[in-house]
């Protein structure tokens, strides 16, 4: 016994045996006086329900103890707030458990004071909650964005062709009134309209990829980049470009959104080459353990490490408006699809010394009769 009571002193929880008869201490460890701040001779003189005000008076304790021993040998697990000395309270776990002595009947409690767990998980559950907010105040600032992204640049899209159309207008039917420099005025003023035009189609064009749904099915990527070529056939005659491409992976994915950043990276590729280069475009892909990386090099200028980030911002273009087309838009939207469907793109370059960017999608979930292998 004594033993037993020098074993229970070193446990660092509360253990108390109860006598359910007298309702009375049969024996208490130091745990249990230094949880409630007395000496181990008060403790033994209290009643068990004097450690709280919840557990009631003696009769209530005695019906809780006596479904611990009708559950017996089980162990009844529950929550108790627990008065400490100088007024003090601490949220302890509780454990009792019936045995059997000499025919009597002793409760073993056993509590552990986790007030320090409780403020953590209410620490974390507050920071959760005030995550889940910002995220549901970002998710709905980004819909009311793009919301007003599509509305504006659809709206606009009228009066701006109504000025171009005007002033095409003025140039075809007073042409032989205005001198060089209001034809060169008039010019301006159509190039500047039809940018914007441009601009405002782009805007269009982004904002819709975000009202979109997603229609996600396993689409084998050839197909998409096979859809994206055809509606480059143009570009690649004229730029006498050569395409070299491995097996791509089929992928859960939207086949038209795919299709839509192909088009937007090998396109790029194309525009930004290598003066008196022909363009040269590799297409392949590689297995990552839980994805496929797919890559899009080219021989073209090259981009320097510091616009990196730059480059897939909405509208950021690196190079003059007289030495590239295009509006700044193509990479922004590649970065946008790519991100709906679970992935990341990145960028490895070195400036005349091409570019590649690479795509990251998540793999086909095993056992939905899908599968994750090039096709």
């Amino acid at each position: 016994m004594e033993r037993l009571a020098s074993a229970l002193d070193l446990s660092d929880d509360a253990v108390f045996l109860i006598d359910r008869a007298s309702m009375t201490y049969l024996e208490v460890n130091q745990g249990a006086c230094t949880l409630l701040g007395v000496t181990r001779e008060a403790l033994l003189k209290q009643r068990p329900n004097q450690t709280s005000q919840s557990l009631g008076s003696l009769d209530e304790l005695g019906k809780l103890y006596d479904q611990v021993i009708a559950q017996a040998p089980l162990t009844q697990r529950s929550e108790l707030l627990v008065q400490q000395s100088g007024g003090r309270t601490c949220i302890c776990e509780v454990r009792r458990k019936a045995i059997q002595q000499a025919g009597q009947w002793v409760i073993v409690a056993t509590l552990r004071d986790i007030s320090e767990q409780k403020k953590a998980m209410a620490r974390m559950l507050e920071a959760e909650a005030e995550t889940r907010s910002k995220v549901e105040e970002l998710t709905r600032s980004n819909q009311e964005l793009e919301q007003f992204a599509y509305i504006t640049s659809h709206d606009l899209s009228e009066p701006l062709r109504t000025v171009a159309s005007y002033t095409q207008l003025l140039e075809r039917r007073f042409a032989h009134q205005f001198d060089g420099d209001a034809r060169d005025f008039m010019a301006y003023i159509v190039g500047g309209v039809q940018r914007m035009k441009a601009l405002m189609d782009a805007l269009l064009l982004y904002s819709r990829i975000g009202r979109r749904e997603l229609a996600k099915q396993p689409v084998a990527l050839d197909r998409a980049l096979d859809d994206a070529l055809a509606n480059l056939a143009p570009a690649i005659r004229a730029s006498n470009a050569t395409l070299h491409r491995e097996p791509l992976p089929t992928l859960l994915v939207d086949r038209a959104e795919m299709t839509q950043v192909f088009q937007n990276l090998v396109g790029n590729a194309l525009r930004y080459r290598t003066e008196g280069v022909a363009p040269l475009v590799s297409v392949s892909a590689r297995d990552e353990d839980a994805e496929w990386v797919v890559e899009v090099r080219d021989n073209g200028i090259g981009i320097e490490p510091q616009y990196f980030q730059r480059i897939f911002m909405i509208f950021q273009k690196l190079h003059p408006r007289d030495h590239s087309e295009g509006t700044g838009i193509g990479l922004a939207i590649c970065k946008k699809v790519v991100e709906r469907h679970g992935g990341r793109i990145s960028v490895a370059s070195e400036l005349g010394k091409g570019t590649t960017f690479a795509i990251h999608l998540p793999k086909l979930r095993a056992g939905r009769g899908e599968k994750a292998t090039a096709a």
